[in-house]
């Protein structure tokens, strides 16, 4: 499987009016931000940017009117309305033009998540804290690539060398810096990979939508029922898996997988004219497994026939009790 299926595509182009076809537009900026839209928020990359509008990628659904603002580096604040909305992308045109040499020089690129003022989002979660010997149960308040500030009965050091496990998103190691009215801040020893973070958080969104829904009336995308057989490629695994799919909506799917998984592994599912699309695993059964998209799709693209692809062979049984060699009379 090549490796930059797990890598971004082409920066895709300003699409709007002509009005814009004069400004000086940066390409392929892939500046990091938090947009917020109501009050959801998100990471989102900045991919192509002009005075008047922008377009980023996105890891949810947005519809063109929805009015957004997405926090750059330090106080750097987009507010606008999205003029056009595909699977990943959305072109957001601002209410007032902006000063771009002054964003330019002051953005805060994708990767560089130890730099400060890099968006933290207010996702509240559990987790556990170690010190030493000692374990501390934690919540969340805001997190961002490179630390995290939790709430915890723990008095820990400052400098002192502390391991955060994150529900769903791992254990992460990292640097007491401060401490304050209960709350406790942690710079992470090697920044949280973007996709990593933002697989998490789709992860988290579509649990917490299945945890509350009652009935298929009430998903946020209408599921479809199929038994599709597919492949699969595993982070780390130089062969695709054989997978079945079962159900398939936007936002990811449920599949049967002779391979054990495990929730917050890293997959890239083939999908016919959807392409190859990246997740997660959000939850595993015995037999079942949960994947969650990093971008939404079209599922009549996803259901048209599969590329064939060669796959990691499956060691089938013998049913009939015969031993090899043995032929019937």
């Amino acid at each position: 499987m090549p490796q930059d299926l797990f890598d971004d595509g082409p920066s895709p182009e300003l699409t709007g009016g002509t009005d814009r076809r004069s400004d000086a537009r940066y390409q392929a900026v892939r500046w990091i931000g938090k947009l917020t839209n109501g009050t959801a928020q998100e990471l989102c990359v900045v991919r192509n940017i002009c005075s008047t509008a922008l377009v980023v990628q996105v890891f949810s659904t947005h519809a063109i009117g929805d009015r957004v603002s997405i926090a750059l580096h330090g106080d750097q604040l987009l507010e606008g309305e999205i003029v056009w909305a595909g699977d990943d992308t959305a072109e957001v045109r601002f209410f007032n033009p902006i000063d771009l040499p002054a964003a330019v020089s002051a953005h805060a690129p994708a990767g560089t998540a130890s730099r400060p003022g890099v968006p933290r989002l207010e996702i509240p979660g559990g987790g556990t804290l170690r010190l030493g010997n000692e374990r501390f149960p934690v919540e969340v308040r805001d997190l961002s690539q490179g630390g995290v500030k939790i709430a915890t009965s723990a008095l820990p050091r400052l400098g002192e060398e502390a391991l955060l496990d994150i529900d769903g998103l791992g254990e992460l190691p990292g640097l007491v810096r401060w401490c304050e009215g209960g709350h406790v801040g942690i710079a992470f020893l090697q920044a949280v990979p973007f996709d990593e973070l933002t697989g998490w958080i789709v992860a988290r969104e579509k649990k917490a939508e299945d945890s509350n829904d009652t009935g298929d009336t009430q998903r946020r995308w209408p599921r479809y029922n199929m038994f599709l057989k597919s492949w699969m490629q595993l982070s780390g695994v130089l062969t695709p898996v054989e997978i079945y799919i079962h159900n398939l909506c936007r936002g990811g799917l449920r599949v049967t997988c002779r391979r054990g998984l495990h929730p917050g592994e890293h997959v890239v599912v083939g999908l016919g004219r959807a392409g190859d699309v990246r997740g997660s695993v959000v939850w595993t059964d015995k037999e079942h497994a949960g994947i969650a998209f990093t971008r939404t799709l079209d599922p009549d693209h996803a259901r048209q026939p599969f590329a064939s692809r060669s796959v990691a062979p499956i060691m089938h049984h013998r049913a009939d009790g015969r031993r090899p060699g043995l032929r019937s009379q």
